[in-house]
């Protein structure tokens, strides 16, 4: 899975937000093969947002509530689909899918992309009796595993947003003014040594090298 994937938008506690993942499999995809996407704990996997967007397209397509391979019933860690159309090995596939993100930060946060063959029916000789997809959960058939991301790539750095309101003391141009910043921060943030605020002005203001005008319980300097 390229790192060319992203989120869409990149915040936590999204209810539609839109993933896009951008992947190569190193072998030739067929006709009937299964996709499966698997999610990192925290997200929503949102039914019927699958989407193919380059190289690949998609017939049936759903959420793993039978669980063949996800455990929760509820929220779905897995989504199948079913691939219409053979891709050439080492194309580029992009497709995205809609997904509720995390309330909060999650330890784990790889997403999964893997790929199947569902096997034809065969009586006890092992001829053939049924080569045709049947419908999910593709129920006496066995599935085969073809192609796996390997959980390796890492996933998306979502952030909390920051609504804020901005006071200046005067409205003169070319004059020296007060800033009075009032924010608030959904989720508490802590580090080790220290956190860093940045702000950023339009084109044309200028911060003072030591710019804190009053002393702050939360910030012990400011540097412009």
């Amino acid at each position: 899975v390229s790192l060319a994937s992203a989120i869409s938008p990149i915040y936590y506690n999204i209810p539609d937000a839109k993933v896009t993942l951008v992947f190569r499999c190193e072998r030739a995809l067929v006709a009937d093969e299964l996709l499966r996407i698997t999610r990192p704990p925290g997200y929503t996997l949102l039914p019927g947002s699958l989407k193919g967007i380059s190289a690949i397209s998609f017939g049936a397509s759903g959420l793993d509530f039978m669980r063949i391979w996800s455990m929760d019933f509820q929220n779905p860690e897995d989504m199948y689909a079913v691939i219409l159309k053979p891709i050439a090995a080492l194309t580029t596939i992009r497709l995205s899918v809609g997904v509720g993100s995390p309330v909060e930060a999650e330890k784990v946060m790889n997403w999964g992309v893997r790929s199947y063959i569902v096997q034809p029916s065969r009586d006890p000789d092992g001829d053939i009796i049924d080569a045709s997809l049947p419908i999910y959960p593709f129920v006496g058939r066995e599935i085969n595993a073809t192609g796996t991301s390997d959980g390796a790539f890492i996933g998306f750095l979502l952030v909390g947003q920051v609504p804020f309101t901005i006071t200046p003391s005067l409205q003169t141009p070319g004059a020296e003014i007060r800033l009075s910043l009032n924010f608030g921060i959904a989720d508490g943030v802590e580090a080790i040594s220290y956190v860093r605020m940045e702000v950023t002005a339009p084109i044309g203001f200028v911060f003072k090298d030591s710019c804190l005008f009053q002393g702050s319980p939360q910030f012990a300097k400011c540097t412009g």
